[in-house]
């Protein structure tokens, strides 16, 4: 009898990202950066504040957004799946994206009068890559 082996396909992660912004939340107080965070923090962001109140390394971030408007959300992001949240006065929604193994997800596009937040994935450094978009 010859021994059995079992072979699983590699497990392909995305590559870790670099933020364009790095750690300078003040490149986002106009609504649109790429920043790395690693530890909760408050952002200035287009007239409003996005607190990111915990930071899970490889897993998670939680963050709650309060908007000079009124509006506010929280919530938690995983994964770099290339979902996006739009929040535009006290509505918010989300744009689903797509898995793909080894890949990034692209930037979101602007909508006129929303903030929209992307949890885009990891830099080397186990921070996590957050893109804001204002419209």
């Amino acid at each position: 009898m010859s021994p059995s082996t079992s072979r699983s396909a590699p497990v392909t992660s995305a590559p870790p990202l670099t933020a364009a912004d790095g750690t300078r939340y003040a490149a986002c107080a106009d609504g649109t950066c790429e920043v790395a965070v690693s530890r909760p923090v408050d952002i200035a962001v287009d007239d409003g504040t996005l607190s990111l109140t915990k930071v899970k390394p490889d897993d998670s971030v939680d963050f709650k957004l309060t908007l000079a408007d009124g509006g506010q959300a929280s919530g938690v992001m995983k994964g770099n799946c290339g979902a996006t949240l739009f929040f535009q006065g006290g509505l918010s929604g989300v744009n689903t994206g797509t898995c793909k193994a080894g890949s990034t997800p692209p930037p979101p596009t602007s909508r006129p009068g929303a903030l929209s937040m992307q949890f885009a994935g990891w830099d080397a450094d186990h921070r996590a890559v957050l893109r804001l978009v204002s419209g």
